[in-house]
C-alpha cells in the first residue's frame, strides 16, 4: 500500500482578455473521477478531487459534465461529446482523476473495470492520453485546458514494462504543461488534513482568486506544493504559451466574464465596488437597498454619498465617500459582532467535551445563546462527569472539572502467546481536525497488544505468506488480504473455543490508537522515527533508525494502554467498509453495509509519517494483498 500520486496539467491556446468592452465566451468542462477499481488498488481522494473541481469550475462559469467511476466506453463517449461541444468555440477544460500509467513513452488513463494481464492489453483496456490532445487540437477553439490527476506509478503489478511516473508529452505551440512533480517521479496522494490530493488542494486554493493570471496562479501552486511537501515534491512546467492573459476569475466581475475597466464607464458617472468582512452584508446608498456585498455599482452620479452595511448578528456600519466621474472607487466594511452570546471554556482541555442538549460540537470558547446547557466530560481512565451550566449574554465562563480516576482493566494471553488488553468504554472525537465527529463506545473490549506475528499465523494456518519471511517469527505477518484474515479468524475460533476473535471496528481501532490523546500520534504532534517504524524511503533521519523493512513487534514503546505499533510497521485491516464519516454524533459505529473496500489504518514501514497518524484512513479491496498489509485482533475473555 503506497499512497502516492502524480499529476500533470496542460493549458492550451491561452486567450487574450479584451479590455474596454464586454467579453463573454462559452466555457465547457468535462470532469472525470475514478476510484472504485476492483482488481487493482482503489483510490481515496480522486472522487473528492473531481467533485471539488466540478464545484470550482461552475463558480468560474463553466458548463460542467461530471462523470464518476467511469468505464472505458463511458469515458470514450464523454470525450467525443466534449470534443463536439468545444468545436463551437470558447474555452474547453478536461479534468481527470484516477489511475494512469506510462508504457514505452505513452501515458494511459485507467478506466474503472480495466483488466490488464499483459502489456499488449493496455491499448484495449485503457485510454491513450494523446486522444484528449487530438480532440482539443481538432476543435481549434481559442483556449483549451487539460488537467490530469493520475495516481500511483504501476497499478498493474503483473505488467513489468510500466515505467515509474508519467512521460513528457508533446505540447503544441500556445501550451502550458504543469506537472505536480518532476517527469518520471511520483507525488503525494493527500494534503494533510485535506480530502484532496496535494497538488489539487493547492490548485483549488488559488483557482477562484479574482484577478490572478493563469501563469502566476501556477507559480503560486508550485511554491505551495514545494513547501507543503517539505521540499520533497517540486512541480514541473513546460511553457510555450502565446497570446494575452487568462483569468479563471476576472478581477471585477458583473454577470458572466465582464472585465470592467474605467474606460467602460460613462464619463459623467462613476462606479463603486463595496466589500465587507464578513461577506453578504446588505448594502444601502442613501438608505436605498442595492444588494449584498461584494457588489459593483455603476452609473452613480458624482457626489458625496452615504453607504451603510448591515448584517444580522453584527453592528451596522456607515461611511461617506465621494464619487468621481469616470473612476471606480473601493469601499471596505469590517463589521463588529454584536454581543448577544456568552462564551464557555472547560478544562481539562484534553478531555472529550459534549453539550448534550444541542447539536453544535463543543470547542473552547464556544459562543452560546443565553440559556441552560448540560455538559458531558469524558476522558479515558476517568469517570464520566455531567452538569448543567447557565449562560448569559456577555458571559465568559471557565469551568474546571475535577475528574475521578478509574483503573484500566484486565488482560489475557491465549495458548498461542497472543496477549490482549482490556480497553474500557468511553467517548472521543474521531477523525482529523476540521473533519471530526463525536463517537461513544459503550462496551469494553479486548485488543491484541501487537500485530499478529508470522509465528502466530503459522501456528494457525500452517504456512507463511509474508514477503519478508527472513524477518522472523516475531515480525508481523504480511501480504494477507481481508478475506485471508477472515479464514484465520474462523480457524482460530475453532482452536481456542470459549473465546470469540474478530477484527476491530474502525472506531475501536482509532480509540485504542489514541489511548486518550487528541494529538496526531499518541506521543504528540511531531513525527518521531525513534517511536515507530515508518518513512524509510523518503526521510534521511529515519534511515539511521529504521531498516526499510518490517521489524519485530514490540520494537518500540507501547502507548498508554499497552498497545504496540499502532503507528507504522504494517497497515492494519479493520472490519468496516470504507465510506464518508457520519455528520452527527454516533454510538458504537460498525461501518457501512455497502462501500468501496475494507478499511486499513496505522501506516507502514515505507509510508510517510502523515499516513501513520491516528486519524489517517484508507481502504483496499478485500482480496488485495501487499507487503505492507497486516492486522491485529480483538477477542473476548472467558
Amino acid at each position: 500500500m503506497r499512497p502516492n500520486k502524480y499529476l500533470f496539467i496542460f493549458v492550451l491556446l491561452i486567450p487574450e482578455i479584451v479590455f474596454g468592452r464586454i467579453s463573454v465566451e462559452t466555457r465547457i468542462a468535462l470532469v472525470i473521477g475514478n476510484a472504485a477499481y476492483k482488481d487493482i488498488m482503489p483510490l481515496v481522494n480522486t472522487i473528492n478531487d473531481a467533485r471539488a473541481m466540478d464545484k470550482a469550475l461552475r463558480q468560474c462559469d463553466f458548463q460542467v459534465t461530471l462523470l464518476l467511476d467511469a468505464n472505458r466506453s463511458e469515458m470514450q463517449r464523454a470525450n467525443r461529446e466534449f470534443g463536439q461541444k468545444i468545436m463551437r468555440g470558447g474555452v474547453g477544460l478536461y479534468y481527470y482523476a484516477g489511475h494512469a500509467l506510462q508504457v514505452k513513452g505513452d501515458n494511459y488513463l485507467v478506466p474503472v473495470g480495466a483488466s490488464v494481464v499483459s502489456e499488449d492489453k493496455i491499448e484495449d483496456e485503457c485510454l491513450n492520453s494523446k486522444s484528449i490532445v487530438r480532440e482539443m487540437e481538432t476543435a481549434k477553439n481559442r483556449l483549451n485546458i487539460i488537467i490530469l490527476d493520475a495516481c500511483r506509478n504501476n497499478p498493474f503489478q503483473n505488467v513489468r514494462s510500466v515505467t515509474q511516473g508519467l512521460a513528457e508529452m508533446y505540447a503544441p505551440v500556445g501550451t502550458i504543461i504543469e506537472y505536480a512533480t518532476a517527469i518520471g517521479s511520483v507525488a503525494s496522494d493527500q494534503d494533510e488534513y485535506e480530502k484532496n490530493g496535494l497538488y489539487t488542494s493547492k490548485l483549488l486554493n488559488h483557482i477562484l482568486t479574482p484577478g490572478l493570471e493563469v501563469r502566476k496562479m501556477f507559480s503560486l501552486v508550485r511554491e505551495d506544493v514545494y513547501k507543503a511537501s517539505d521540499m520533497q515534491q517540486l512541480p514541473w512546467e513546460a511553457n510555450s504559451m502565446m497570446g494575452g492573459d487568462f483569468f479563471f476569475k476576472p478581477l471585477l466581475v458583473e454577470g458572466k466574464h465582464i472585465v470592467v475597466q474605467p474606460s467602460q464607464l460613462k464619463q459623467h458617472t462613476g462606479a463603486l465596488r463595496v466589500k465587507s468582512q464578513p461577506a453578504s452584508a446588505e448594502i444601502y446608498i442613501n438608505d436605498v437597498y442595492k444588494g449584498l456585498s461584494p457588489i459593483l455599482l455603476k452609473g452613480i452620479n458624482p457626489r458625496k454619498i452615504r453607504v451603510r452595511a448591515s448584517k444580522e448578528g453584527y453592528k451596522a456600519s456607515m461611511q461617506y465617500i465621494m464619487i468621481k466621474p469616470g473612476e471606480i472607487s473601493l469601499l471596505t466594511f469590517i463589521l463588529d459582532q454584536e454581543v448577544t452570546t456568552g462564551k464557555l471554556y472547560i478544562s481539562p482541555e484534553d478531555a472529550t467535551i459534549r453539550i448534550i442538549n444541542i447539536q453544535k460540537i463543543f470547542y473552547q470558547g464556544i459562543s452560546l445563546s443565553p440559556g441552560q446547557y448540560q455538559i458531558e466530560v469524558t476522558q479515558t481512565g476517568y469517570k464520566k462527569h455531567t452538569q448543567w451550566v447557565q449562560i448569559n449574554a456577555g458571559d465568559n465562563i471557565r469551568l474546571k472539572i475535577p475528574l475521578k480516576e478509574i483503573q484500566q482493566g484486565k488482560s489475557f494471553t491465549n495458548n498461542l502467546g497472543m496477549k490482549f488488553v482490556l480497553i474500557l468504554s468511553g467517548s472521543f472525537m474521531m477523525g482529523d481536525r476540521g473533519d471530526q465527529h463525536h463517537v461513544s463506545l459503550t462496551q469494553n473490549f479486548y485488543m491484541q497488544t501487537t500485530e499478529v506475528t508470522q509465528g502466530q499465523w503459522k501456528a494457525v494456518m500452517g504456512d507463511n505468506p509474508s514477503e519478508q519471511k527472513n524477518c522472523g517469527d516475531h515480525c508481523p505477518v504480511q501480504t494477507v488480504s481481508w478475506n485471508d484474515v477472515q479464514k484465520f479468524i474462523k480457524k482460530l475460533n475453532t482452536m481456542d473455543k470459549g473465546r470469540n476473535y474478530r477484527l476491530p471496528t474502525e472506531a475501536e481501532w482509532e480509540y485504542a490508537a489514541r489511548a486518550g490523546t487528541t494529538t496526531r500520534f499518541f506521543w504528540g504532534d511531531q513525527a518521531d522515527c525513534s517511536r515507530a517504524n515508518y518513512d524509510y524511503a523518503s526521510s534521511s533521519e529515519c534511515k539511521t533508525v529504521n531498516t526499510g523493512r518490517t521489524k519485530p513487534v514490540m520494537s518500540y514503546a507501547a502507548n498508554a494502554w499497552g498497545l504496540y505499533d499502532m503507528h507504522g510497521n504494517v497497515f492494519e485491516w479493520c472490519n468496516d467498509l470504507y465510506g464518508e464519516y457520519p455528520k452527527n454524533n454516533v454510538v458504537n459505529p460498525t461501518g457501512l453495509t455497502m462501500g468501496s473496500g475494507r478499511l486499513i489504518r496505522g501506516g507502514c514501514w515505507h509510508s510517510y509519517a502523515k499516513y501513520c497518524r491516528s486519524a489517517f484512513r484508507s481502504f483496499c479491496g478485500s482480496e488485495y494483498r501487499d507487503g505492507d498489509l497486516g492486522f491485529r485482533l480483538c477477542g473476548s475473555g472467558r
